[in-house]
Parts: structure tokens; C-alpha cells; sequence
């Protein structure tokens, strides 16, 4: 999917992106009530409308958080005179799509609490999610 992008690939992060992390360089500081894989999150499938238009709005303020270090990295690199160097980062939380664990949201066949790769808790903040290494 890296490889061959598609245009849509912006909506497709911004829709599997966890809502819940607040600070980019320490994915465990999160908000409680966004965290779709934390029991105690007062807000279980099926989700409300209220809560899925909350989580989505959220979704969109973090990619552009993430966004604007980007851009602010890429300037600073380049009034360093390293407009070519590269930079990794790693973007945590990038498999958490309220579709996974609520059958009502984009109604298909898919079994609840499972995506592509497997448990979408696990995958969420492990190695192999969508996007997980940026450059």
C-alpha cells in the first residue's frame, strides 16, 4: 500500500488514526474517553452518533498535529541548508477504526473486533500498522 498509494490514502489514515493519543513522542498519555480499546472508555459499540462524529473531528486535529511537525521539520531541515535529508518518524496508533468493533458503522460482513492484520488492539500500537514508519 506504501508503494503504490492511492489518492485516498489520506482518508484512509486519517479514519484508521487513534484518536486518543495526545502527545506524538508518548503514545501512552492518552484521552480515556477516546481510547476505543480501554474497558473502562464510558463510550462502547455500539457508539453513538455524538461519539463517532467526537472521534472522528479528533482523528482530523491530530493528523494535522502530526501535519504541522511535518512541515516544520521539512522548513527546518531546509533553512539548514539539508533539504535532502531524510527523517524518520514513527506514527503510533495508526489501527483504530471504530468500524473494527462496531458492526453498525459501515455495516458489511466483517467479523467485529478483527482488520486485516488481525485483533486491531494488537496492531494498533505494534510494529506492522498502516504507515507505522515515515519518512
Amino acid at each position: 500500500m506504501l508503494l503504490a498509494a492511492h489518492i485516498s490514502r489520506h482518508g484512509t489514515m486519517t479514519d484508521w488514526m487513534d484518536a486518543s493519543i495526545l502527545d506524538e513522542n508518548d503514545p501512552t498519555k492518552r484521552d480515556p474517553e477516546l481510547d476505543l480499546y480501554n474497558p473502562d472508555n464510558p463510550n462502547q459499540p455500539p457508539y453513538t452518533a455524538e461519539f463517532l462524529e467526537r472521534y472522528h473531528q479528533a482523528q482530523i486535529a491530530r493528523n494535522r498535529r502530526i501535519t504541522k511537525w511535518v512541515k516544520e521539520k521539512l522548513a527546518e531541515l531546509k533553512a539548514a541548508g539539508r533539504p535532502d535529508d531524510e527523517f524518520a518518524v514513527v506514527v503510533h496508533g495508526t489501527m483504530a477504526d471504530p468500524r473494527w468493533l462496531d458492526p453498525s458503522v459501515d455495516p458489511n460482513e466483517r467479523t467485529p473486533g478483527t482488520c486485516y492484520l488481525g485483533d486491531p488492539q494488537v496492531v494498533n500500537m505494534s510494529p506492522v500498522g498502516l504507515a507505522r514508519f515515515c519518512t
